[in-house]
């Protein structure tokens, strides 16, 4: 597997809906889980994932893409079960925004357990280069001002929350995450009113 720069996604041969391809995709990613993030190839990955070369070219013709393409994922599985007239205060509008980021990652949470194990200096890059802008559109679920120099503000803020989370979800091997939660909690109110901006009241 190549990590040579591409400005265009490659044109898939047969559209595939997004259910497909989210089944695909998590196919891919415990192929990685199994195979392990350094030296990639996609004639390793086709083989242990039972996936054509071709789709696994369309998915993941980089390390780089593939971590795009996991991201983008997350993404619009917490952007869409977002409930917009959600009342809670700021800050736990967040949890639970993050929460949800960490439902959608269950399934790849293996591979991203072997990037953890084993680093990967390219699929690294690629995280930290895309986590900024997916971690602003967090804080646009959660209704948080992400704009200006307070908002470049917040969202390190919220990734330093979230790297801390992060790294004991790796670990919490109950379903229902109650370390992770603990965790975030603490992350978050550690931020203080940078992620629990007041917003005015109602009348």
């Amino acid at each position: 597997m190549t990590d040579t720069p591409q400005t265009d996604e490659p044109m898939s041969v047969h559209p595939m809906s997004s259910g497909d391809e989210d089944a695909s995709l998590i196919t891919l990613m415990a192929a990685v889980a199994a195979l392990g993030w350094r030296g990639l190839s996609g004639p390793a990955l086709a083989a242990r994932s039972g996936l054509p070369l071709v789709e696994v070219y369309r998915l993941a013709p980089t390390r780089a893409a593939l971590i795009c393409r996991l991201i983008n994922r997350t993404d619009r599985l917490v952007l869409a079960g977002t409930d917009p007239a959600d009342s809670s205060p700021p800050r736990d509008r967040l949890f639970d925004v993050m929460m949800r980021r960490f439902d959608a990652l269950a399934p790849m949470k293996p591979a991203l357990q072997a990037l953890a194990a084993k680093p990967d200096p390219i699929a690294l890059a690629a995280l930290a280069a895309a986590l900024p802008l997916s971690l602003g559109w967090m804080l646009d679920a959660a209704r948080i001002d992400r704009r200006g120099p307070l908002g470049l503000a917040r969202i390190a803020a919220l990734g330093r929350a979230y790297a801390k989370s992060a790294k004991v979800w790796l670990t919490d091997d109950q379903p229902d995450l109650p370390k992770t939660m603990a965790a975030l909690d603490s992350a978050l109110k550690a931020a203080g009113s940078l992620l629990a901006p007041s917003e005015p009241k109602t009348a």
